[in-house]
C-alpha cells in the first residue's frame, strides 16, 4: 500500500505528533482527491466513459443495433459542437 503524500512541506509539520501524522495525510490525500473529482471537466469525462461502458456492455450482450443508436451521441457532439462555434463565429465576425 502507498504511503500518501505530505500536506505540505511546512513549518508545523515537525510540531505534528508521529502517531497523527499519517492520519493527517490520509485526510490531505482524500481532501485533495475530492476536489479533483468535483471539477466540471472531470465530472464530464467520468460521465461519457460510464455511458462508453455502458455501450460495450450491450455490445457483449448482443445488442448491435441498439449500440449504434447509443453511441449516435458520442459521435454526433464533437461535429454539432464545432458546427455550432462555426456558425457562431461567423454571425459576430461578418
Amino acid at each position: 500500500m502507498a504511503t500518501p503524500p505530505n500536506p505540505g512541506n511546512h513549518a508545523w509539520w515537525d510540531y505534528v505528533p508521529a502517531e497523527k501524522r499519517r492520519g493527517l495525510q490520509w485526510q490531505s490525500w482524500r481532501r485533495r482527491l475530492r476536489q479533483r473529482l468535483i471539477r466540471r471537466w472531470n465530472v464530464v469525462v467520468a460521465v461519457a466513459v460510464l455511458y462508453l461502458l455502458l455501450c460495450l456492455l450491450l455490445n457483449v450482450f448482443g445488442a448491435g443495433s441498439l449500440i449504434s443508436l447509443a453511441m449516435m451521441p458520442l459521435l454526433l457532439l464533437p461535429i454539432v459542437t464545432l458546427l455550432a462555434w462555426w456558425l457562431a463565429w461567423k454571425e459576430f465576425h461578418h
